[in-house]
């Protein structure tokens, strides 16, 4: 049957495009009584999906704004990025189970609830990224919209892309649509007109460009005449020189108010009232930049602070800051801003240089500024005309918090080396810290916002070394940036020492490096870029959601929840509770406290607190409200440690200090100690460690290192202004005896607080440092360990007496690992000693004469065809003789589909364009680079389950004379699964007994797998061995266009040799599948078969069948549906005995 030859099929067409619902419902009605064949039910298929497309064409995205400021605020009074949708059709329409998406790959990843637009009406759906889908209410995607440009689409609910507008780069309070309404082509309009028509008054078909300047910022060694110029004539371009934001209704200029001086003294009087003001200038000529350092100073003359005003006694050194917009008619530009210095003698500094250009008045005005005492503090003085403590922060502006007293600015960077700008952007910025906010020089933290800039990220790498096992060791963007380059509880100096001496091995410390700062152009004087250390900060390394990331802040007794909620903070209470009222000694009940707290995690920041002797005691716990992975998403509460000002203090055992506080904060380390399991692990790391990352030769490099840093500079920045104990060489005095004296005061402490009776020395040695290494508790003897020598081995260290210390002796690829020798001696790799006396041991190796090898390998490159599901794909590399072969089994019946079904594409493996190094094997792609390896990657497309049915990898890997296999392979999570699960065919059923791991748990960045067969009899040697990966998590029937990506699957495995003749006879006799079956069952044998039966469970004969062969096929499709047992006689007289399921 066809549409020429069926009236029916013309009926419905014409009908369905009416989008009548009566005449619709009667039409498939009437389909459905006169379609009989397939032909027919195909066409039924390709009407339905006209009518989404037919009911949808007059849907549209009509206006979309990505950098909201002050357009239109939600219900939440925030300024989130919105779309707007319009029905210009006659007739209203559905949009439920339609997708609205920011990625072209998922094309549902946010879905319309039940939600009906009217003809001509216009529907604002936020793009905010709080995922708010209730009927009725303002509706909010889980995604927000990128000012630098990404695709937006809406797609109807059969998959139908209803509309798209490509990536464009977006500017603050300018939207872009459709001119005129629904059909028009795409301009900006810069009066944005959500849920209203679209005024064609102010719109443009380009973005109004900003100025473009004669000279990039940064270090030039002559003068110059800077020219601003723009290419649309009538431009007027308006600038400044003095840091605020080019404003032409600041011509004239704006004045403020501020003071210098403060009743600090009691008695002393109120200061005067000063003025400044700050100006901007239409640009009609060219400005000259030249080295202003010699001029006046200006900004550096404003106080900072209630005490005395101090004033810089030589000129600081300068630059020259420049701001400019245009305007054109109404029309505004975003701003281009640089930042030069002229210094005929180079460049002066061998740090990073940031220059800051701040409108000064929300730096100093009386009222309003953060950077000052002002109002704040004449009000406290009013109020206390007698009172003490008149240096407390908290008495001055500078102690506002919180989003209300966050400003803007604009932020240059620039790295030593060339002096060009790595970072130049609008951003905003706060006050950071407690005690020290009243420094000349205060801390601060940086905000990249949308609202300030197109860009809503720093990027840059800012550090040289990476966050300690991060999962994104390589990152370069950031949310925040901490400039902190003082303290107020003692010399900064302890601070970055010990933060630099953990930081290679505790997670929970910061990366530091020092720049110099300037504001609107005057030197400001020494900080350093610091990790701000938050939800975004976790998210990024970790790989986590930032909005399921909790935080509970703690300065000695006093804890309080940082991000999260009060229900988040009575976890912490709960788990300290716990800790506190129960007895750890016992096993079980510490077991339940593991399952909360990191223990390797707590045990660092409490050694780092006990070896510094800090007073302070600054730490936060955080971990994710909902675990999202095994790793570092498990929901277990971890540490991060800061402000070591208040160290080096030698009057008391640290260690007896905090094992004994009273406080409920303080009690948790105490109680934990009552563990012994716990008190060896805090032990043997401490011994670790002070073997290793503390020893005094590390202690005193890194204590020089961070001096000289800084050293060439301190005389420019206490020219800027005093700073008590800044980088003093008497502090590095200090620190270099405490490295050489506290190392072995530290071990006297643990002794005397655990009553061990003393140390002994251990000595590890190797028989080839070629061929392995040795582990010893926590610590790795190689040269990636921070203080490790170069040559390692013979390595001596000290431990405690009675203590258990584990050895582990790791052999390097093609290498086996075969006794120990010495003081102790033992053919296990892995060894417990429990000593009181001197021990020399060593580790022996020797070459593995049967090496693991790649038995299998697939290279996903683009000989697999794209946009095409796929069902079957061979390795691309075997030493086997056979092919292995990986087979998609989809949880669409039918699958794989053409592109005229409506199932076309979903629950479906296809080629995806997403390549890794991470697994890639050279070796089995003929020594081709990865950079050369036209590597691409396969996509297990979303719904993972429909119907009962799962979508699944089913790998035929014949294993023969090969064991010890396993499996690996790099994935990508992009769905809202969360794990994989790998089962092999046994004995007619799946099973994973003996594996690795239950559930392999899946990030959303690549991530190694590795599944280990080796404890897996049937693995090996098994010409039929088949493994089976299947998709785990909360959501898998849901549809949104989301995947998992998997890319370089390799099988590995050595020669398997049998203890005996009949071992090998007996190994895999029988392979039988499909099981479950629909019918059909395969018998694959290694023996000739002589009989086979079929019975039911009670024993009852079915089938009887005799051949002799190795190769059997039985149908038992009109069995009933149930448990069969299935007897197979071999040659030889043995017999195997089966279950089967039918269904």
């Amino acid at each position: 049957m066809t549409s020429q030859t069926n009236p029916l099929y013309e009926y419905a067409v014409k009908n369905l495009i009416d989008s009548n619902k009566e005449v619709l419902s009667e039409m498939i009605t009437t389909l459905l009584k006169h379609f009989y064949s397939l032909t027919s039910f195909i066409l039924l298929a390709a009407c339905l999906s006209s009518v989404s497309i037919l009911k949808a064409q007059s849907i549209v995205i009509n206006e979309f704004m990505a950098v909201n400021f002050s357009t239109l605020s939600d219900e939440d009074n925030d300024f989130s990025d919105w779309i707007e949708v319009y029905n210009y059709g006659s007739n209203p329409v559905s949009l439920e189970n339609f997708g609205l998406s920011d990625n072209d790959d998922l094309p549902f990843k946010w879905l319309f609830p039940d939600t009906t637009i009217q003809p001509g009406a216009y529907f604002i759906i936020w793009a905010s990224g709080k995922n708010r889908r209730v009927p009725g209410q303002e509706l909010h995607t889980n995604f927000s919209i990128s000012a630098s440009g990404e695709e937006i689409l809406l797609t109807n609910a059969s998959g139908n892309r209803i509309d798209f507008i490509p990536p464009q780069l977006m500017q603050r309070d300018i939207s872009f649509g459709k001119l005129p309404d629904g059909t028009g082509n795409h301009v900006f309009f810069y009066q944005p007109s959500p849920g209203l028509a679209n005024d064609s008054s102010q719109s443009r078909t380009d973005l109004f460009s900003t100025p473009i300047f004669s000279h990039q910022g940064g270090l030039y060694g002559n003068p110059f005449n800077l020219s601003i110029t723009h290419p649309d004539p009538g431009t007027v371009i308006v600038y400044t020189l003095d840091g605020s934001e080019p404003d032409i209704n600041n011509l004239s200029g704006t004045s403020f108010m501020y003071k210098n001086d403060y009743p600090y003294v009691i008695g002393s009087p109120f200061g005067d009232t000063l003025y400044s003001s700050f100006t901007s200038k239409i640009f009609d000529s060219a400005i000259y930049i030249y080295d202003r350092s010699l001029d006046s100073n200006y900004f550096t003359n404003f106080n900072p602070t209630q005490f005395p005003m101090f004033y810089p006694p030589n000129p600081v050194r300068k630059g020259t800051v420049v701001r400019a917009k245009a305007y054109l008619g109404n029309l505004v530009s975003n701003e281009t801003s640089h930042s030069y210095f002229v210094w005929p003698q180079g460049n002066p500094y061998d740090i990073p240089v940031i220059s800051l250009k701040i409108q000064h008045n929300l730096l100093f005005d009386y009222y309003t500024g953060i950077y000052n005492a002002g109002f704040t503090f004449d009000t406290w003085r009013s109020n206390f005309p007698n009172g003490a403590n008149a240096d407390r922060p908290m008495y001055g502006n500078y102690w506002r918090r919180g989003p209300a007293w966050e400003y803007p600015l604009h932020v240059e960077f620039f790295e030593p080396d060339n002096f060009q700008t790595v970072i130049n952007q609008n951003a905003g910025f706060r006050i950071h810290g407690n005690f020290s906010r009243n420094r000349f020089v205060k801390n601060l933290r940086l905000y990249a916002r949308n609202q300030y800039d197109e860009k809503n990220e720093f990027e840059h790498d800012l550090f040289d070394d990476q966050v300690t096992d991060s999962r994104n060791p390589e990152n370069t963007t950031y949310k925040r940036i901490l400039l902190r380059g003082d303290g107020a509880g003692g010399p900064i100096y302890h601070d970055v020492v010990f933060n630099r001496l953990m930081q290679p091995v505790f997670k929970g410390m910061t990366r530091i490096k020092p720049a110099v700062h300037f504001i609107n152009g005057e030197f400001w004087g020494l900080t350093a870029i610091r990790d701000r250390v938050d939800q975004f900060h976790y998210a990024t390394h970790f790989n986590l959601d930032p909005d399921n990331i909790v935080e509970v802040e703690c300065r000695r007794t006093n804890c309080h929840i940082e991000i999260g909620t009060p229900t988040d903070f009575q976890s912490y209470l709960n788990l300290r509770n716990y800790i506190i009222a129960q007895d750890l000694s016992n096993n079980t009940l510490f077991d339940n406290v593991a399952a909360q707290l990191s223990i390797p995690s707590f045990i660092d920041h409490m050694i780092i607190q006990i070896y510094s002797g800090d007073t302070h005691y600054e730490r936060s716990f955080w971990k994710v409200r909902n675990p999202e992975n095994p790793e570092y998403g498990d929901g277990k509460w971890r540490m991060y440690t800061q402000d070591f000002e208040q160290s080096l203090r030698s009057d008391r055992n640290w260690l007896t200090h905090w094992a004994t506080q009273a406080g409920a904060n303080d009690q948790i380390f105490g109680n934990l100690l009552e563990n012994q399991g716990f008190k060896h692990d805090f032990i043997n790391r401490f011994a670790d460690l002070l073997n290793t990352a503390y020893l005094p030769n590390r202690f005193q490099a890194i204590t020089d290192s961070v001096r000289a840093e800084v050293l060439p500079y301190l005389a420019e920045d206490s020219n800027r202004g005093p700073r008590p104990d800044y980088f003093r060489l008497s502090e590095r005095n200090n620190l270099v005896a405490w490295g050489n004296t506290h190392h072995v005061r530290q071990k006297d402490e643990i002794r005397a607080h655990f009553n061990i009776s003393g140390n002994y020395e251990i000595t590890i040695d190797v028989s080839d440092t070629s061929a392995g290494y040795v582990r010893i508790n926590t610590i790795d003897l190689s040269l990636e360990t921070v203080g490790i020598d170069e040559m390692p081995y013979p390595w001596t260290g000290t431990y405690f007496n009675d203590i258990p210390i584990t050895l582990i002796a790791k052999a390097k690829p093609g290498y086996r690992f075969t006794h120990w020798s010495g003081g102790h001696t033992s053919s296990s790799d892995s060894i417990q000693l429990t000593r009181s006396s001197n021990l020399s041991i060593q580790a022996n190796f020797e070459v593995d004469p049967n090496p693991e090898d790649v038995l299998y390998f697939w290279l996903f490159s683009n000989s697999l065809p794209n946009n095409q599901p796929l069902d079957s794909i061979l390795s691309t590399y075997e030493n086997m003789g056979v092919d292995a072969v990986l087979h998609f089994r989809s949880c669409l019946i039918g699958y794989p589909f053409t592109n005229a079904h409506p199932m076309w594409r979903k629950a479906s493996l296809e080629r995806r364009n997403h390549p890794t190094p991470l697994n890639y094997r050279v070796t089995a792609n003929s020594n081709i680079s990865f950079e050369n390896s036209g590597m691409r990657g396969l996509q297990i497309r979303q719904p993972f389950h429909y119907h009962n049915q799962e979508s699944t990898i089913e790998l035929d890997v014949p294993t023969t004379g090969k064991g010890d296999i396993k499996l690996s392979l790099a994935v990508e999570n992009q769905s809202s699964a969360y794990g994989l699960i790998f089962e092999y065919f046994d004995q007619g059923q799946w099973k994973n007994t003996g594996l690795n791991a239950d559930t392999f748990f899946i990030d959303a960045s690549y991530r190694l797998l590795e599944v280990d067969f080796s404890q897996v009899s049937t693995a090996n040697d098994n010409p039929f061995f088949r493994i089976r990966i299947r998709i785990t998590g909360d959501d898998m029937d849901s549809d949104l266009g989301q995947r998992i990506n998997i890319n370089n699957l390799a099988i590995e495995g050595r020669d398997y040799f049998y203890d005996n003749v009949e071992e090998r006879q007996n190994h895999h006799l029988v392979n039988i599948f499909p099981n479950p079956t629909e019918g059909i069952i395969r018998i694959d044998s290694r023996n000739s078969i002589s009989q086979i039966e079929v019975r039911s469970l009670q024993g009852q004969l079915i089938l009887r069948k005799s051949q002799r062969s190795q190769q059997h096929q039985l149908d038992i499709s009109t069995y009933p549906a149930g448990m069969y047992l299935l007897k197979i006689q071999f040659n030889n007289g043995q017999e195997q005995t089966f279950r089967v399921l039918k269904q």
